[in-house]
């Protein structure tokens, strides 16, 4: 759940929020931008997930594929709509 969109550039901002997983919530910070594209509007961003601050570190488990789960990982954030 986003808490606050502060701009910091031409079309750029940074999102601040809150994210739950497992029952731990934790602060989120994410660089985003905005393009508009006729009288639709993409917003794009993409921050790191720390595994440990969630309690899902998993020490020596391999995903589907046979690599290693990472304690560390980005998600990508994307959102579409029509603007008003």
């Amino acid at each position: 759940m986003s808490d606050s969109v502060t701009p910091i550039a031409d079309h750029r901002y940074l999102l601040r929020g809150a994210m739950t997983i497992k029952g731990r919530t934790r602060a989120i910070t994410a660089p985003i931008t905005f393009t508009a594209q006729g009288h639709d509007a993409l917003f794009e961003g993409a921050f790191v997930l720390k595994r440990a601050d969630f309690d899902t570190v998993a020490n020596g488990v391999e995903d589907a594929m046979g690599r290693g789960v990472a304690a560390g990982t980005v998600l990508v954030l994307g959102q579409s709509g029509a603007r008003r």
